[in-house]
């Protein structure tokens, strides 16, 4: 059984008590607010205890509840052993499952996760957000009830994690900014946020020099991590090279390729789209190929995103 310590940041939690309900408040990271409005001595709840710990008293007991996000009511009393009491932490508080239990109380908090709200096989944790409760949403669902099928977006705000790099053309990115337009290029990269994929740049953060290139020397793919096709379409942000035989982005579907397309020998990217209408639940990648030295031996490409309404 592990130990709770008693010691709590002053600054991090607040414990309001009136005669009749405790509410315990975290004013920093997540925001939690757990009120404890369900007070009755002499019972436990049994069935749902996902925790079991010693704290010196019923304060500490309430304390480890909501400290721990899926906790939802707490068992408080003596130890069989004598030493420190214990403190049973539960994930319900349905009362058909309290018990007498000598010597014990059982405190329930408001649980507004009571009434499932999460669909789709959503976790329903309570305390957070102005609605009282969040959903944390299985693979392949969002929104704030879990009610969406998620949407695939590949931005490169947040770099390349997960994907997978062979030979040289992509070291250097994602791209920072309009590079081709600070070496006087005469084409802007129309580009969506503050990263994209520029195969001819060599800017990979904003302390780089701006106009800096490698040219179109490196080879190389730049595989995405896979994803479930949800929605009907995907559109994309596509330049650099105009001969698909050997510059072109692909649409794998269950390792098979679907789509191919290319840009048209400029630096500016333009909008392309894919139907997937026929590809729905099953697993893809998409795939960046870069096979040529050449002149115009680059791609550019960014804001890969799907169309799921």
């Amino acid at each position: 059984m592990a130990s709770a310590t008693p010691e709590a940041d002053p600054e991090n939690f607040q414990v309001l008590q009136g005669p009749k309900r405790a509410d315990i408040a975290r004013d920093r990271y997540d925001c939690r607010v757990i009120q404890f409005v369900d007070h009755e001595d002499g019972t436990a709840l049994v069935g749902h205890v996902i925790a079991k710990l010693k704290v010196p008293n019923e304060n500490v007991c309430r304390l480890q509840c909501f400290l721990d996000d899926d906790c939802v009511s707490c068992n408080f009393g003596p130890s069989e052993t004598g030493g420190d009491n214990v403190c049973e932490l539960n994930n319900s508080t349905d009362r058909k499952h309290l018990r007498r239990r000598k010597y014990h109380t059982f405190q329930g908090s408001e649980n507004t996760c009571q009434s499932a709200p999460c669909i789709n096989n959503g976790k329903c944790q309570y305390g957070f957000t102005d609605k009282t409760f969040r959903c944390l949403c299985p693979v392949g669902f969002e929104g704030e009830l879990c009610e969406r099928e998620e949407c695939t977006l590949f931005d490169f705000e947040h770099g390349l994690s997960g994907w997978m790099i062979t030979g040289t053309a992509f070291n250097n990115q994602p791209t920072y900014g309009d590079n081709p337009t600070a070496r006087n290029r005469g084409e802007p990269s129309k580009h969506k946020g503050d990263w994209w994929i520029g195969g001819y740049e060599n800017r990979p953060s904003p302390s780089h020099i701006a106009g800096r290139t490698q040219g179109d020397g490196p080879q190389g793919t730049l595989t995405s991590p896979s994803f479930v096709i949800s929605g009907h379409a995907f559109k994309f942000l596509i330049g650099g090279s105009c001969r698909i035989a050997e510059i072109r982005a692909e649409l794998l579907v269950e390792g098979n390729v679907v789509h191919q397309a290319t840009g048209r020998c400029s630096e500016s990217m333009i909008e392309r789209n894919w139907d997937v209408t026929g590809y729905k639940n099953k697993v893809a990648q998409l795939r960046l190929v870069d096979s040529t030295s050449g002149g115009w031996g680059h791609i550019n490409f960014d804001h890969f995103e799907e169309i799921c309404n």
